[in-house]
This record gives C-alpha cells, sequence and structure tokens, in this order.
C-alpha cells in the first residue's frame, strides 16, 4: 500500500482541509450553519420518534442522510 500524506488523501477524496483559529466561528459560517442544521434536525427526530436516548447515534446519522 502506497503511503500518501494526509492532505493529498484528501484531495484525492474530493476534500479540501482548511484551518481556522480555535474560538474563531465566524471563519467557518457555513459550517457551523450546517452544524446547528444536523444538530436541530437530529434532536426533533429524537423527539418526536420517542425513542430512548441512546438511539441518538443512529439518529444523527440519519438527519445526516436525510440533508444530505
Amino acid at each position: 500500500m502506497v503511503n500518501i500524506g494526509a492532505n493529498q488523501y484528501l484531495k484525492n477524496h474530493g476534500t479540501q482541509h482548511r484551518l481556522a483559529y480555535p474560538y474563531t466561528h465566524q471563519q467557518m459560517g457555513s459550517i457551523e450553519h450546517q452544524h446547528r442544521h444536523i444538530i436541530e434536525i437530529s434532536l426533533t427526530l429524537l423527539s418526536h420518534s420517542n425513542l430512548p436516548k441512546y438511539f441518538w447515534e443512529d439518529v444523527f446519522q440519519m438527519a445526516t442522510y436525510i440533508i444530505l
């Protein structure tokens, strides 16, 4: 197996790696918005499904699948 760096691996898979300073969420506005959207959808699904809270991981995966 060929050993490639993390940045090259991400680039090969269509992911752009960007760094941001800690506690400067303004730099990542679209990411912050998407993250909040996933959380809101997940909590809504969990609340309305009456599932126990230990299903939170499955609910978050489902929310991500629904959004994407």
